[in-house]
């Protein structure tokens, strides 16, 4: 009878390599480079449950996504080695309203935005009266000064991520304060 020759195992004698280890919003290409054990054989790979090709790359497009690479002599196959990708953002930060608080001139606003994937890298905040469209500029303040009392106002945040993903948050709508009246409050007493 034929003997069944044993393929190389993949995960000791292929290296997989991606384009870059950095977070990145792009896509990131994987290399699978064989040792002098895979002389002979072909490289195979395949990118999450797609077909397995004879091609040395693979184009990893997304977050969590894995490639595969085994060796072949084409009727024999060895073990597979994967990589998991973990390196891909390409999701923008969360819209989440933020909360804040006022007195009768300041609202000091607490940003509630997230980002699961390269973390936050800047968070800014913005502000309007209620009754009118335009939004002020963005600051990194997280406080607005100088308000009026008793009036409507508008905030947001704004997020960068650490692949320039970014977002603003749903507009969360917040009256300040009014002062007390002297009347209200105060009693005035007469001494003999």
């Amino acid at each position: 009878g034929r003997t069944t020759k044993i393929v190389p195992t993949a995960q000791d004698n292929i290296t997989l390599t991606p384009s870059t280890t950095e977070w990145t919003k792009e896509n990131v290409t994987v290399t699978a480079t064989g040792n002098e054990e895979t002389n002979g054989y072909i490289i195979q790979t395949k990118l999450n449950n797609g077909n397995w090709q004879n091609t040395e790359t693979q184009i990893a497009t997304a977050y969590g996504d894995v490639v595969y690479a085994r060796l072949t002599d084409g009727r024999n196959i060895g073990e597979e080695a994967t990589i998991t990708i973990k390196n891909i953002d390409k999701e923008n930060p969360t819209k989440t309203v933020p909360t804040a608080v006022a007195t009768t001139n300041t609202i000091t606003v607490t940003n509630k935005q997230e980002d699961e994937l390269s973390g936050i890298k800047k968070i800014q905040y913005q502000i309007k009266k209620h009754s009118e469209n335009e939004w002020g500029e963005l600051q990194d303040s997280n406080e607005f000064t100088r308000l009026i009392q008793n009036t409507q106002y508008d905030v947001r945040t704004y997020v960068i991520d650490n692949v320039e993903n970014d977002s603003y948050s749903e507009v969360y709508t917040i009256t300040t304060k009014t002062v007390p009246t002297a009347q209200e409050n105060i009693t005035l007493t007469t001494s003999t």
